[in-house]
């Protein structure tokens, strides 16, 4: 029988999903995530850290659902073996703790939405702030009188992966002149970069651009 209501046969479902100490547990967690959290599968379970979630909010929020695995499990042994019951209000108090430790150690970055902020106050998280962008400035010096210049560029999402280059020509006074990109499938960043040259000069040489 399961050491937790003593109603019924254990079975992981049972234990970790229908008991009602196991249920308690997860009505708790769903009153803070504020979906309706009413699981019928272990699937289900996993599924409410897939959320659209901050990636700071969704570690917590992942290992709030470790935590709780962990505490039920732990209350069943204690039941069976050492005849001590634990109330849920107390494996509560222990998953919150647990989930503080482990959010906490964390650097990923939080957003700034009120509901995850609520969250992560929830399990006495501190709020990770996102990254500030930094702003680069980049100055584009124009070519001398009478010559053409190209910018190039290659790049491939993985090395080898699905690849692409392209380049834009300027005069010396800074207009457009023309530009080019090309799919270049799989293939590696270098040959990517090597490729946006070659076509460059084949353009440049195509219309007479001779000072590039």
């Amino acid at each position: 029988m399961c050491s937790l209501c003593g109603t019924y046969q254990e079975t992981s479902y049972h234990l970790f999903i229908d008991c009602p100490f196991a249920s308690s547990i997860w009505y708790w967690l769903g009153s803070i995530l504020n979906p309706n959290c009413n699981p019928i599968s272990f699937l289900d379970i996993i599924r409410i850290s897939d959320r659209n979630w901050s990636p700071h909010c969704k570690l917590v929020i992942l290992a709030a659902i470790i935590h709780c695995f962990h505490i039920i499990w732990q209350c069943r042994n204690q039941r069976r073996f050492n005849d001590k019951k634990i109330q849920v209000s107390l494996a509560i108090n222990i998953i919150i703790s647990g989930t503080s430790l482990s959010g906490n150690f964390s650097k990923l970055a939080a957003s700034s939405s009120i509901t995850k902020f609520v969250i992560l106050m929830k399990f006495d998280v501190k709020v990770n702030p996102p990254k500030q962008r930094i702003i680069k400035e980049v100055l584009w010096s124009p070519p001398i009188f009478n010559w053409v210049k190209c910018n190039t560029d290659g790049v491939a999402h993985g090395n080898p992966g699905i690849a692409a280059c392209g380049g834009i020509f300027r005069n010396s006074e800074a207009d457009f002149l023309g530009a080019f990109s090309i799919n270049l499938g799989v293939t590696s960043t270098l040959n990517s970069e090597l490729i946006a040259a070659m076509v460059a000069i084949e353009i440049a040489h195509a219309k007479n651009w001779h000072n590039l």
